[in-house]
């Protein structure tokens, strides 16, 4: 004990002189600690929302194709895609005419993404390229159908796109064949 002040008289264990404020390593440390953890929070952040645009692209594609198997199969379907003004998220709807039926019967809308995604559909230009986006907006549908007997799609829409910040997938849909796939 009695060393320790003597060394603290003599200056050795005095940090008053010495505690000015931060020495640049541990500002550059902290500002490197600091990124690493934004770093990882955005990277987070892009995978949960990339997780949203894939699920629900993958619901729509699913429902499209069960849509044009049903059609071909025992009754004539219809598939109703929508955004609800209650919740601004996206719905799916199956519409099934019975074989006399004159009318379509609504069956239940089932959610399948969430109000952060954004929903667009195009028409075929006649070349095989994509023309007219345009976003599903709160109470607006699109409703997609196939022939009976060929399979293949009536409505005009060719192109599904869902979206959320920059990550973007596509639900295409072959006019001629009825064929569903994501990209």
């Amino acid at each position: 004990m009695k060393k320790l002040l003597e060394n603290n008289r003599m200056g050795r264990y005095d940090r008053t002189d010495s505690n000015r404020g931060f020495s640049l390593i541990e500002l550059i440390v902290v500002i490197a600690i600091m990124a690493i953890v934004m770093g990882f929070f955005i990277a987070g952040l892009g995978y949960l929302l990339g997780v949203n645009v894939r699920s629900c692209a993958h619901e729509i594609q699913t429902a499209v194709g069960a849509t044009r198997i049903t059609t071909m199969g025992k009754e004539e379907t219809e598939l109703r895609i929508y955004r609800d003004s209650s919740d601004h998220c996206i719905y799916k709807q199956e519409r099934v005419k019975e074989s006399g039926e004159s009318n379509f019967t609504d069956l239940p809308a089932e959610k399948i993404g969430k109000s952060t995604l954004a929903v667009s559909y195009f028409t075929d230009d006649g070349s095989g390229g994509l023309t007219g986006e345009t976003e599903l907006a709160d109470d607006s549908s699109i409703v997609i159908g196939f022939d009976r007997a060929s399979g293949k799609e009536t409505s005009p829409y060719t192109c599904i796109r869902v979206e959320a910040g920059a990550i973007r997938m596509d639900v295409r849909i072959v006019p001629a064949t009825g064929k569903v796939y994501t990209e």
